[in-house]
């Protein structure tokens, strides 16, 4: 534990870390499940099949309903291809879930230990997965924007289709991927300028004893690049996201006819999910950049991020909802209906060995 850092702050670091890796871990797969459930469980959709009754309307959607027990699950799939912000939330559910399993752990015993890391690959891994997360969130959130901002004022130009939208994600990770080894300088294990003790840590760059002028011109232009693409996206957000206000206020009048209500849906959870970003990465990006007065639990805020995604889609969608039903419903259904498929087997089996014994003792 640091000496600018109180015992109640790092005990709430640790609290916050642990909460997140844990909820994080378990939302972020409930949403890859929600919109995967047909691509990871074909068994369970061919249960659903069996059960559901399917009334097709003009637009080849199907509205699935069923009744289990006293309670009814109403949900709808369309045919047509998956559509750009359900990808684009595929994307964010699945980052913030390889976050919660690896990184936030990877924090959490780095601020256990006070940073006296057994290796320096631990620091390397740490510099490399907070930058890319923070970085690559940035560059989603703008790509997010734009998406809905084409889909919304501009709906006849088809701009961003799902394979660019799919080329531009690979070519952002790509981007993060890159600059988080570039940045795997910025850390190291060492004894610190201002350490009291003389106790390897894990420090940033600019906080050894022996430091060349060049390593403190690189960690300036890492840390200066992943605060612009922060601001960036504040801008973009601020921006895209009042056109996409002005065009939803212009057509209100015939907005709930046709499929620029759903376009506006989704860009309002997105804009709620961008906002929360900016929110919570605020305080530690000042504070690594010496803006305000730092601590441990505002450094590590951002990671509530990668927990709160879930939670704003139980709480403003609707459709989100009752997939979640859907899914967790048709989990318990299909094992009891796999015990009771091996009973049955059995108890069938057993019947037609007594049929043969009996046959064989009459002939």
């Amino acid at each position: 534990m640091g000496d600018d850092f109180t015992l109640a702050d790092y005990v709430a670091t640790l609290t916050m870390l642990g909460i997140v890796s844990v909820l994080g871990t378990i939302g972020n797969l409930l949403v890859v499940g929600v919109y995967l459930q047909h691509l990871l469980w074909p068994h369970l959709q061919r249960h659903f099949q069996k059960g559901y009754q399917i009334n097709y309307s003009e637009k080849q959607c199907a509205t699935l309903t069923a009744s289990y027990d006293d309670a009814t699950l109403t949900d709808q799939f369309c045919d047509r291809q998956m559509t750009t912000p359900t990808f684009f939330i595929l994307v964010l559910a699945i980052v913030d879930l390889i976050v919660c399993c690896f990184v936030v752990p990877l924090a959490f015993y780095l601020e256990f230990v006070e940073l006296k890391a057994s290796s320096e690959l631990w620091c390397k891994l740490h510099a490399f997965g907070s930058v890319c997360n923070t970085m690559f969130s940035s560059l989603l959130v703008i790509a997010i924007a734009l998406d809905r901002y084409f889909a919304i004022c501009h709906p006849l130009k088809n701009v961003l289709t799902m394979r660019r939208a799919k080329i531009l994600t690979a070519a952002l990770a790509i981007f993060c991927c890159v600059y988080g080894i570039l940045s795997q300088d910025m850390m190291a294990l060492d004894v610190g300028k201002l350490s009291n003790d003389n106790v390897p840590r894990c420090h940033d760059a600019i906080e050894l004893a022996n430091i060349t002028s060049t390593k403190v011109y690189f960690y300036h232009i890492i840390q200066k690049g992943n605060s612009s693409c922060f601001v960036l996206s504040i801008l973009v957000v601020l921006i895209l996201y009042s056109l996409i206000l002005r065009a939803a206020l212009k057509a209100q009048r015939r907005i709930r006819n046709n499929a620029l209500w759903r376009e506006i849906r989704a860009a309002i959870v997105l804009f709620v999910v961008a906002v929360v970003y900016i929110i919570v990465f605020a305080p530690s990006l000042l504070s690594a950049n010496h803006l305000i007065p730092g601590t441990l639990f505002g450094y590590n805020s951002y990671y509530l991020n990668n927990m709160s995604n879930p939670l704003i889609y139980c709480f403003m969608s609707q459709a989100f909802r009752r997939r979640l039903k859907v899914l967790l419903c048709s989990a318990c259904i299909n094992s009891v209906q796999s015990q009771d498929d091996a009973m049955f087997s059995r108890s069938g089996r057993r019947e037609r060995i007594r049929r043969l014994m009996q046959t064989v003792e009459d002939g």
